[in-house]
């Protein structure tokens, strides 16, 4: 026998079954949460659990069943480390595989010592495997440690990913080209993934952009108007700097990769204000820089395409000592002029901006009074009728809203007191993945807010219902300090786990070292009256000892020659896989108790 276990394959039946049930479902609670990110059915985990499983104990002929099972918990540890959140569905998935995988290497200790027959009588017996659970958490330290690099390593770029279905997608979405959008229209969030993003900063993921208001809904004055990008055959196309958005030329470079999880999208997202795009197809870019796809072109689940984009450098300071500036007259045209709207709005606005001293302060100005006088809500009463002007209904009799009413208030009351604004429709940034360094944008975070536009500088992102940092003073990663401040909780309930576990080893390592509940072999009664007969001569069995030797040295004792081979039949029944036969049971039952009535030794 090796350490490690048996190297032919354990058998499916009696305790390696119970090994090979438990490794199943703890792989299967890992695997889910890679094929939940991939969107791939459950289904599918759980039948590559069962594999794993079934193959693991029964399937490696060459590697000690013990080794292979505690490796493969190891790999299942690098895939939780991976992809898991700890949270929802993720958080029970994670703690599914954790306590599978303390019960799985107890079973496989226990079916191990099963397997293994003990000779002696004190031979010393395995406890509980603490240093194997201990090698599994640095295993999920160091995959955690690793995974960003290896991510990186591994990940492409451009993916052409699934055929996509418009029709899995139905209504007014952020992943859908329109040239209008109704303000009345409710959103509709859930915690659905529509995508990922590997991204050096967070900002806003921009898909698109209105300026023509009607009192209830938007539109862009371009229309449909388009160019296409030139695509060369790596797929990359280079995206023109408007000459009036000084940010698309020397602003701060931000390289996203966009993964999509939604079923469906024509719209292609980006930080403002894309330059280069990478795609494994033609894009269209309208004047506004909304990049979307030809007609009867759409991205599925699993397509992947990298943008890369020039950022405003936008500091608070960058943004008030804009107002020195002029604003070119075509943006001033398009963007800042007053919009439809009701006499007491214009009032409003000019009232709450009256102290503000430059764009960026009216800007916060008109933030302020709306965060303190309106709230947001997706049940917020609708309009009374469909001419209802919904930013005078929204600031003056409901008092709530969702973010497109909050968003296209704060734009008309810019516009009115001069301010170049537009609105701007897409994603916040989503959560953030400290261990893959990815963005997880839920359908939750779809969003809409102004983009408002200052000289020198270029356009800005602003909302009062989202805290999208200025690019200037984005960080894509956080100290140390600050992910212990963010986690705190998480770090006390781990540590907590990990102390409670070191707690229970003593526990833990009673219950493994009981011994099995067995019938004793052959081998092993042999072995014992073999000892017995050694004891009573003076000569007892080390820990060195094998069958053949031990019995060869008793043999010395007593003169009883017929134990050299009771010796040897034991070795060959525990090392060798021998099945004595009848005879040779008796024959040596004979010789033990001839030499077991020979007088002991004083």
């Amino acid at each position: 026998m090796t350490r490690g276990g048996p190297k032919h394959p354990a058998s499916l039946r009696g305790p390696w079954a119970l090994v090979a049930a438990a490794l199943a479902a703890t792989m299967t609670a890992a695997i889910m949460l890679g094929t939940d990110r991939a969107g791939l059915p459950r289904i599918v985990a759980v039948v590559a659990g069962i594999c794993v499983g079934m193959l693991t104990v029964a399937g490696l002929p060459s590697v000690p069943t013990r080794v292979a099972v505690t490796a493969v918990i190891a790999m299942g540890g690098f895939v939780v480390a991976r992809h898991a959140r700890l949270a929802g569905v993720d958080g029970v998935l994670v703690l599914a595989w954790a306590v599978g995988a303390v019960v799985t290497l107890i079973l496989a200790d226990r079916a191990d010592l099963v397997e293994r027959p003990s000779l002696a009588r004190d031979a010393p017996r395995r406890s509980f495997p603490r240093a194997t659970v201990g090698a599994l958490l640095a295993v999920l330290l160091v995959a955690a440690a690793l995974a960003p690099a290896i991510s990186a390593s591994l990940h492409r770029d451009v993916r052409t990913g699934t055929s996509a279905d418009p029709f899995a997608d139905p209504g007014q979405s952020v992943l859908s080209f329109s040239d209008t959008l109704d303000t009345r229209t409710r959103p509709r969030l859930s915690d659905r993934v529509v995508m990922t993003v590997d991204a050096e900063r967070p900002a806003f993921w921009r898909g698109q952009t209105y300026d023509m208001w009607d009192g209830t809904r938007w539109t862009r004055s371009t229309g449909l108007d388009y160019s296409r990008l030139h695509y060369d055959n790596r797929g990359l196309q280079a995206i023109p700097a408007p000459a009036d958005d000084p940010g698309a030329s020397t602003g701060i470079s931000n390289r996203q990769t966009f993964t999509v999880e939604a079923p469906f999208a024509d719209v292609m997202f980006a930080a403002a204000s894309p330059r280069t795009l990478l795609s494994d197809r033609p894009a269209l870019l309208l004047p506004d820089g909304t990049l979307a796809l030809p007609e009867g072109e759409s991205l599925g689940t699993g397509a992947t395409y990298t943008v890369t984009s020039r950022e405003a450098n936008a500091t608070q300071a960058t943004l008030r000592a804009s107002g020195a500036l002029a604003v070119p007259s075509e943006i001033d045209a398009t963007y800042a002029r007053p919009s439809t709207t009701t006499d007491r709005v214009r009032v409003l606005a000019r009232s709450i901006t009256a102290g503000a001293p430059t764009s960026y302060d009216k800007v916060l100005a008109i933030e302020a009074w709306l965060a303190k006088h309106t709230r947001y809500s997706l049940d917020a009463p609708l309009p009374p009728t469909s001419s209802t002007d919904v930013v005078d209904w929204f600031t003056f009799t409901s008092h709530e809203g969702w973010c497109e009413q909050i968003a296209s208030t704060l734009v008309v009351m810019l516009r009115e007191v001069g301010v170049p604004a537009r609105l701007a429709t897409g994603f916040v940034p989503g959560d953030l993945d400290l261990v893959s360094n990815r963005y997880t944008v839920r359908e939750r975070d779809a969003h809409a807010w102004a983009d408002v536009y200052f000289p020198g500088v270029g356009w800005q992102g602003f909302d009062p219902t989202a805290n999208v940092p200025l690019a200037g003073e984005a960080h894509h990663t956080q100290t140390l300090w600050q992910m212990l401040r963010s986690h705190a909780v998480l770090i006390v309930i781990v540590v907590g786990a990990l102390g409670g576990l070191f707690l229970a080893g003593p526990l833990l390592a009673r219950v493994a070292r009981r011994p099995p509940r067995r019938a004793p072999s052959w081998a092993e009664e042999t072995w014992r009256s073999l000892a017995d007969v050694g004891g009573r001569v003076g000569r007892p069995p080390s820990a060195a000892d094998t069958p053949r030797a031990f019995a060869r040295a008793v043999a010395s004792e007593t003169g009883a020659d017929d134990l050299v081979g009771v010796g040897e039949l034991v070795d060959a029944a525990v090392y060798g896989g021998y099945e004595p036969s009848a005879a040779q049971r008796e024959r040596a039952a004979a010789a033990l108790a001839l030499a077991r009535s020979a007088p002991a030794r004083e």
